[in-house]
This record gives C-alpha cells, structure tokens and sequence, in this order.
C-alpha cells in the first residue's frame, strides 16, 4: 500500500476546510430560521444553497483524493474536521473551547501521525 503524496494531503486540508466552513454555514442557517421561525424564507433558503454548493465542492475534491490516495490513510485526516469545527464555531459563534477539547486535538493529531506515518 502506498502512502499520501504532498499534493494529496494539501488537497485533503482544502477538504477539511470546505466540509468545516459548510459546517458553519449550516449553523448561520440553523440561527437564521430560529430567527425567521421558518426555513423556507429567501435568506435561509439562498444561504443553504451556499453551504450544500460548498459541500459538494468538498465531496468532489475528496473524490479527486481518492483517486490516488489509499482510503484507509486519507480518511485519517478527515479527524482534522474534529478540530477545525471547534474553533471555527469559537471564532464566529464564540463558543468555549475547553481544556478536554484541547487535549483531544492533540490526541487527534497524534492518532494522524501513528496512523499515517507522517
């Protein structure tokens, strides 16, 4: 089994960071229908469209991924998700980050790390 090329694994972020910034848009969505009390409204409904435009960009760089890249490694970095949610959600929504959380980044990475061989 081959390992994850630079290319790939620089292909993989831009996917973790699409899928994350979709992520947070479905937050705005979810926040704005609240508001709204509807999800049917022009505003909820042209953002949604936004974030399932940038989910389905993601998904079509993460199929050009595994065109080349082993599954079973490239999906080892989808775990980045699992951080980058967190502070992105810190940094529009001001949400806390908690010492737990910060540990388990760190386990995450780790786990990439053995995983991967990188």
């Amino acid at each position: 089994m081959s390992g994850i090329k630079s290319l790939e694994i620089a292909l993989i972020a831009v996917m973790v960071l699409m899928m994350s910034a979709g992520q947070v848009l479905f937050k705005i969505v979810a926040l704005r229908a609240n508001e709204q009390h509807t999800y049917f409204s022009a505003s909820v409904l042209s953002l949604l469209f936004v974030a399932l435009v940038v989910y389905g960009a993601a998904t079509l760089v993460w199929i050009r991924v595994l065109q080349t890249a082993p599954l079973s490694l490239a999906y080892a970095f989808v775990g980045l998700s699992f951080i980058v949610v967190p502070v992105l959600s810190m940094i529009f929504f001001r949400e806390a980050l908690s010492l737990r959380f910060m540990i388990g980044a760190v386990v995450i990475v780790i786990g990439i790390v053995i995983a991967t061989g990188r």
